[in-house]
């Protein structure tokens, strides 16, 4: 075991994911520069909340592919399982996007408007075979990881960025999107996905399928797949669950569209510089067959969240923030200034997200995900709390949202290592 085999495994992927967010800046740029822009921002940042929330499950099929597939006939197990999983996803999509419980989640329940309302159901109801092409590309993506092909990982999340890309440029000038601008997003999430499932179907029939045996000893049953999915899918439901409650929150303060629309960019900005950092989760799992990996890895591990640091610090705190918000992405300054300040809490993530994401990857390879089972409600209450009291002392917007996400963080990263450590 040595670090250049470390660095080599998470390179690619720490790469893809800073350039996964930059095809994100390209799209919040195309959405600028559309009629209606925060509208526009907001419906897509709701409609991403609440489809990110259900399909919580979806995120984890990777651990799937990496952690328990190790055969064909397992494989075939599991994207059944996954795919079961999908279907019942994408029914409540339909179930929110063409009712009035919808109407009433959104309209009453966030007190926004109608007008609003319309396009995030619009949006939700696109978003339905968005789910099915998610779910078998993250499976087969922890298949590529299993077998440390995280080159063909990164080489999908690049066919995924330059497709998104292109398709703002080509889809900006369109009528179509001119009209009715929510179709920018709907249709660049699109040809990037399908561009990332194209890159990772045919680099695990190429490079994975013959190294995979048709039957071994190994072969895991549906009933512990279950057992062992479970706990992530309730970790990661109260983790996407998160972002809602916080969405509820701004959008019934003082100017709650404005908020949401701030909140969306500093999102994917904080997620550009360092949100690389919770790939290494991957790295227990994918060197398990190695000798002493986990002490290599913590101590790769915290070099990592330091670089992450220097680099949120050199972004956040300098006049840098702005030539990229105003000059590259092209926002309004009244917005660009309105990023600054959740950034600035935003900075010190990398502190917390790092052990975090080790404490999961040594949780995934042990499987021991029951584990974290306690850590996601711990995080949701201390979110709620910080929504609670913050806004007593004036605060609120993005600034508010920033903070509750980084409370809430902290809350659990330290819950989760009182119970692994236990």
């Amino acid at each position: 075991m040595n670090y250049r085999k470390l660095i080599r495994f998470i390179l690619p992927l720490a790469i893809v994911f800073t350039a996964g967010d930059i095809g994100q800046q390209v799209l919040n740029g195309g959405m600028a520069r559309v009629p209606d822009v925060i509208a526009t921002l907001a419906a897509y940042g709701l409609a991403l909340g609440i489809k990110a929330l259900l399909a919580t499950p979806i995120a984890q099929a990777g651990q799937l592919g990496l952690v328990l597939t190790e055969d064909h006939r397992g494989r075939r197990l599991n994207q059944i399982f996954i795919l079961g999983i999908a279907a019942i996803v994408s029914l409540i999509l339909l179930i929110l996007g063409l009712t009035p419980i919808g109407s009433w989640l959104i309209e009453d329940v966030h007190s926004l408007s109608s007008e609003l309302s319309t396009e995030v159901q619009f949006t939700l109801v696109c978003l339905v075979p968005l789910v099915f092409l998610e779910a078998l590309t993250r499976y087969y993506a922890g298949l590529l990881l299993r077998y440390r092909r995280s080159d063909l990982v990164s080489a999908s999340t690049f066919a995924k960025i330059f497709a998104s890309i292109a398709a703002v440029f080509a889809l900006l000038p369109l009528d179509l999107v001119q009209s009715r601008p929510i179709w920018l997003p709907i249709m660049v999430i699109y040809a990037g996905m399908l561009a990332e499932m194209l890159v990772v179907g045919v680099g695990f029939a190429i490079k994975v399928k013959d190294r995979l045996p048709a039957e071994s000893d190994k072969t895991h049953s549906l009933a512990y797949a279950i057992r062992f999915f479970w706990p992530l899918v309730f970790v990661n439901a109260i983790q996407g669950g998160s972002r809602p409650v916080i969405n509820l929150f701004v959008a019934r303060g003082a100017n709650g569209e404005f908020g949401l629309a701030v909140f969306v960019i500093v999102e994917s900005i904080a997620g550009m510089i360092c949100g690389w950092l919770q790939e290494l989760r991957y790295l227990p799992a994918a060197f398990r067959d190695e000798a002493d990996s986990l002490s290599y890895i913590k101590r790769f591990s915290i070099w990592c969240g330091i670089f992450g640091l220097a680099m949120m610090a050199g972004f956040c705190w300098t006049p840098l923030l702005d030539v990229v918000l105003v000059h590259l992405i092209g926002l309004d300054k009244t917005i660009a200034a309105a990023c600054a300040m959740p950034l600035l809490i935003y900075s010190i993530i990398p502190l917390v997200t790092t052990p975090r994401s080790y404490l999961h990857g040594v949780a995934f390879v042990q499987h021991r995900t029951r584990a974290l089972v306690p850590t996601t409600p711990a995080r949701m209450g201390m979110s709620v709390v910080t929504l609670l009291l913050l806004p007593l002392w004036g605060v609120e917007g993005a600034v508010l949202a920033a903070a509750a996400v980084t409370t809430g963080l902290i809350v659990e990263t330290v819950v989760a290592w009182w119970c692994l450590r236990r």
